[in-house]
């Protein structure tokens, strides 16, 4: 197996680098082991707040579209690219039957429904409104005048509407939403916390299953032998857990494969030097930026505002 120093920089360019055979004393020589900050164990895809905990959510569940190596959508859960209404405001998908979740549920439109109408339950304070706030009904069904969520509609068992109060670009990119089994995550409209005690208690379509978490060690998933898609090759993921003053010397020394999120010249420099690197490189869908919080007394001043504009040395 081979070890990947992956590095990201501005305007969204992802490096990774390639390194050669991993030290031979490694315990677990089975299973890709991926460095990363310390994830907070919030896995569930609805609630996760942080990219170290992103991986689990991301292997575990899986969304109607999904996009290709080049950033095109594509579909995924769903059986093809959905069928889109003249307005351009409602999205109609076939759900591919015979997929099952983790707990043995097979996936159905009452499994979508579910999915995005708990995204809009009057007591979700995730980050995640944004996904379903552009669609119909939102407002009434989040504050309570309506009980039920007209924005996704079951049309028959593997059938599905999504209506949008406008017709906006990224309407597309809300129709990947992870899917989750509506019998495993159930809940009473207004109380989410049943969803919330299962924040390591994963089920999804996903090629891994969770296995474990350990605070401030690691969290482990392996290859779901059951999975509808192309089986998975690799058997067992570790996230492991590891801190900014060692990190690359743990990939250079073979305790982990992957290192994501590299931006130091420093590190990419000492990851240069150990010589056994090769490079490769993709464009990811993303964006960063800085923000100024106003709430803050010392930021309310509009020329420490304007200092740190100037101080900011742009070029670099």
């Amino acid at each position: 197996m081979k070890k990947i120093l992956k590095m990201i920089f501005p305007l969204a360019l992802l490096l990774f680098l390639a390194c050669g055979d991993k030290d031979a004393s490694r315990s677990n020589k089975d299973a890709l082991i991926i460095g990363t900050a310390e994830a907070a164990g919030n896995f569930l895809p609805v609630y996760y707040a942080t990219a170290y905990d992103a991986p689990a959510s991301a292997l575990v569940f899986e969304g109607l579209l999904t996009t290709d190596k080049n950033g095109k959508f594509i579909p995924w859960l769903a059986e093809e690219m959905p069928e889109i209404s003249e307005d351009g405001k409602s999205y109609t998908f076939k759900i591919k039957k015979g997929i099952r979740f983790h707990n043995g549920k097979e996936l159905n439109a009452d499994d979508v429904v579910f999915s995005y109408t708990l995204l809009a339950d009057p007591s979700y304070d995730g980050r995640f409104t944004s996904t379903v706030n552009n669609m119909v009904g939102y407002n009434e069904y989040s504050t309570g005048k309506e009980t039920v969520f007209k924005g996704v509609e079951k049309l028959d068992n593997y059938t599905v509407r999504f209506n949008f109060m406008e017709n906006q670009a990224p309407n597309i990119a809300k129709l990947s939403a992870a899917i989750m089994p509506s019998d495993y995550y159930s809940y009473e409209r207004g109380n989410l916390t049943p969803v919330k005690a299962k924040m390591q208690d994963l089920s999804g379509t996903g090629p891994y299953k969770f296995n474990k978490f350990v605070p401030r060690q690691y969290f482990e998933l392996a290859a779901n032998e059951d999975y509808w898609g192309k089986k998975p090759e690799i058997k067992k993921v570790i996230v492991k857990f590891v801190t900014d003053a060692t990190d690359v010397q743990e990939l250079i020394k073979g305790d982990i494969d992957i290192l994501p999120d590299v931006i130091e010249p420093e590190k990419l420099e000492l990851a240069d030097g150990a010589g056994i690197i090769d490079r490769a490189q993709y464009l990811r869908h993303g964006y960063g930026y800085l923000k100024f919080n106003t709430q803050d007394p010392i930021m309310k001043d509009v020329r420490i505002r304007q200092a740190l504009s100037y101080g900011l040395d742009r070029n670099a």
